[in-house]
């Protein structure tokens, strides 16, 4: 699906659409972001996973140049260059 479609559709869902991390066990928080790994993986995530995603970044890229993808083993060195990020609702930001 296409970043333009996501916030629309999750605009006009009946229900709340959840975080879809992995890190959750039982209940699972709405889902805030709909984040694009550059076509390797799409997952939608709460602002917590964001937060996490985002803070973790900053550490591993502190250390190294360059991050590899674990899937295509692409280089970054940007996180808008690996992450593509939709916030859900307005109300969302990144």
């Amino acid at each position: 699906m296409t970043a333009p479609a996501i916030a629309p559709l999750a605009e006009a869902l009946e229900h709340q659409p959840r975080c879809t991390a992995k890190f959750h066990t039982g209940h699972r928080p709405p889902a805030a972001f709909w984040v694009d790994q550059h076509g390797c993986i799409e997952q939608l995530v709460c602002l917590g996973c964001y937060t996490w995603l985002v803070d973790r970044w900053d550490e591993w890229i502190s250390t190294v140049d360059q991050l590899n993808c674990p899937r295509c083993q692409t280089k970054f060195d940007a996180f808008t260059d690996a992450f593509h990020v939709v916030p859900l609702c307005p109300t969302s930001s990144q």
